[in-house]
């Protein structure tokens, strides 16, 4: 028994997430020769083109959250969200389905090709650099040599 006779009673304690440290909208658009185009969903600027092929993670998550947003009805009208936080966290998200996608859970390789996408002259956070990491990273690193 816990202070006055209930069990199991457990306080949640909600924390704020961590502040976005850089993000970008991005667009990404299949072409009939089968390349994946990323663009800058605000400026329509170039981010980054992908022949026939390549970048398989790229491929099977842009595929896995279009799926998503087709079972709500919706398509590729709004853009996903690339999120840095100031913990470490990169983040894709969708804000049609609400769907957030910690990319280095995927391997340190599959997440800097999103790091990538983030906007020039983006710095490490202060957190980021002296070491602090999610789990995933921290996962990530021990399994790179």
């Amino acid at each position: 028994m816990l202070d006055g006779g209930s069990y199991g009673a457990v306080a949640a304690r909600l924390e704020p997430p961590p502040q976005v440290v850089a993000e970008r909208n991005l667009a990404f658009e299949d072409t009939a020769e089968g390349a994946v185009v990323v663009r800058d969903a605000d400026s329509g600027v170039l981010v980054a083109e992908f022949p026939a092929g390549e970048q398989g993670f790229i491929r099977s998550t842009l595929r896995g959250l279009a799926r998503t947003r087709r079972s709500h009805g919706a398509g590729a009208e709004v853009p996903f969200r690339l999120e840095r936080r100031a913990n470490g966290q990169l983040l894709l998200i969708d804000p049609v389905t609400d769907q957030a996608i910690d990319l280095w859970a995927f391997g340190h390789a599959n997440a800097e090709v999103f790091f990538d996408f983030l906007p020039t002259g983006f710095t490490e956070p202060q957190a980021a650099a002296s070491g602090t990491n999610t789990v995933a990273q921290e996962a990530t690193r021990r399994e790179t040599p």
